[in-house]
């Protein structure tokens, strides 16, 4: 408690205020209240004083300078006293707050703190939430796309392969020979685009074959530079190894990464692609020691900062404006499903380049069917597939190249046909199932069963879902080979033939 004058001097102060200030008792006596606030409110305190002239009270907050210079605050409610026969005069009644004051603006700020804390996770929920939507939107259309693949791929199996038989009709030589080819090789380009579809649609685990790297790259890189300012500089050794990859995934990467080469360049130029062998040392790269086809892609665009450049392979990271940055993620991804390796490297004003590692394939380009044609073979063959036309084209091929085709439209048919075959004492040398039967029994329980019958059965899956994990491990349910659809007669009678001498 203290009064003071109407000026503001100071008549008496309360033992414990002064006290809380530092001040003796009787010390403040005399001396303006002006001198006890803290400079920035000095100037306060005549409306202050013109308040309890007028109103005869006021109430509220002063800030007070401690004699050692620290600042409290206090809540005061003063009021006019006017004693008979004196002079008037100010009560005044007041409580040192700053503790109290600290602890609110402490608590605010955790509170504040708080705050944000929940903005950024309800932001990251919100991002994850969008993340979420956008991974079903994907899933309905990869569901789709594979949908699609898979119908495309029966009804290609069933035009390439009756080209092929019209071309073994129509004898090497020959306008119609060539004609029949060049709708063969459209067959294999649309069997790209439908590999493609599939690598959308699952991205599982790849299957692969040797290929050549050179073609799926020169394809690949020319279907993405179409119609583009930029222009292509392929570099392919004739010696260069075939790599062991699933081609319409690795497809897939050299189009993304070549696609990113042309962005950077929207003003046009040349996107070099080189393909290398690479005999890498067990210290060189975070690969195995071994044989690998290394592919590069080079742009000469505006390149990548030193802070964006790590960052290139990550989801939903990019540095186009507008950009989704799948490409270079799926890409990643990838390469690592094919126990390979991808970097970068960058520099602003001097381009991008990309390399790729691939394995080498153990088999040469002529084992592995990229350049041989359909051979020859004998006995029986049971051909399972719920198409109509696939069924009819294997009884086609295969008998003419001197196989005894049965056809089977679902894995029941095909169990009893097998179960038949044994009993009779003339058994299948072989068996082509296809993987998925709509509503029937498909290829895996088909294949269970006439191994209860026959354990040594010899069994070759085919599916236009070529990116089913059963088609990547086949040999884990069973299966000796795998021929993905679309397949050619050629490619079909080299994994039977291979399969039969096993």
């Amino acid at each position: 408690m203290c009064i003071h004058d109407l000026s503001g001097v100071l008549l008496y102060i309360n033992p414990a205020a002064a006290e809380s200030l530092g001040y003796c008792a009787g010390e403040g006596v005399g001396r303006n209240l002006a001198d006890f606030l803290a400079p920035q409110v000095r100037s306060l305190l005549a409306g202050y004083l013109e308040r309890i002239h007028r109103e005869g009270s006021d109430t509220g907050f002063m800030r007070m300078l401690a004699r050692d210079g620290t600042e409290q605050t206090w809540l005061y409610r003063n009021r006019l006293h006017q004693p008979a026969g004196g002079d008037a005069c100010v009560l005044g009644h007041a409580q040192n707050v700053t503790s109290l004051i600290r602890k609110v603006s402490e608590r605010n700020e955790e509170l504040q703190r708080s705050n944000e804390r929940l903005r950024r996770e309800m932001q990251e929920r919100h991002k994850v939430e969008e993340e979420l939507l956008q991974a079903r939107k994907m899933e309905s259309l990869g569901v789709l796309a594979g949908g699609i693949a898979h119908d495309f791929n029966n009804i290609l199996t069933a035009i390439a392969g009756n080209l092929a038989l019209a071309r073994l009709e129509a004898g090497p030589e020959g306008t119609l020979s060539e004609v029949l080819a060049d709708a063969e090789r459209a067959c294999a380009r649309a069997s790209g685009l439908s590999l493609q579809l599939l690598t959308f649609a699952k991205g599982g685990a790849p299957v692969r074959r040797a290929s050549s790297l050179g073609e799926i790259a020169s394809e690949s890189a020319a279907s993405v530079l179409q119609g583009s300012a930029c222009r292509l500089e392929l570099h392919v050794p004739a010696d260069l190894w075939p790599v062991d990859v699933d081609p319409g995934q690795i497809s897939q990467v050299i189009q993304n990464v070549v696609l990113n080469a042309a962005q950077a360049m929207p003003e046009g130029g040349a996107v070099e692609v080189r393909a290398e062998n690479a005999d890498v040392a067990s210290d060189a790269l975070p690969l195995p020691a071994g044989r690998y086809v290394r592919l590069t892609v080079h742009d000469r665009g505006h390149g990548i900062s030193p802070e964006d450049l790590p960052r290139i392979f990550d989801p939903y990271f990019s540095t186009r404006r507008g950009g989704r940055g799948l490409g270079l993620a799926t890409a990643y991804a990838v390469v690592h499903k094919h126990q390979g390796h991808i970097a970068a490297e960058s520099s602003p004003g001097h381009g991008t380049r990309v390399v790729l590692y691939l394995p080498a394939a153990v088999e040469s380009a002529r084992e592995a069917g990229m350049v041989q044609g359909p051979g020859c073979g004998s006995g029986r063959i049971l051909v399972m597939d719920d198409e109509d036309l696939i069924r009819e084209l294997s009884r086609k091929a295969l008998g003419r190249l001197g196989y005894e085709v049965v056809c089977a439209a679902d894995g029941a048919e095909a169990v009893a046909l097998y179960r038949a075959a044994v009993e009779s004492g003339r058994p299948f040398r072989a068996v082509v199932l296809d993987l998925t039967v709509p509503g029937g029994m498909g290829g895996v329980e088909s294949l269970r069963r006439m191994r209860q019958i026959d354990p040594r059965v010899k069994a070759i899956v085919s599916s236009g879902y070529s990116d089913d994990p059963v088609m990547a491990s086949a040999a884990e349910y069973g299966f000796l080979a795998v021929v993905p659809k679309p397949w050619t007669i050629a490619s079909l009678s080299r994994v039977l033939q291979r399969v039969l001498e096993q």
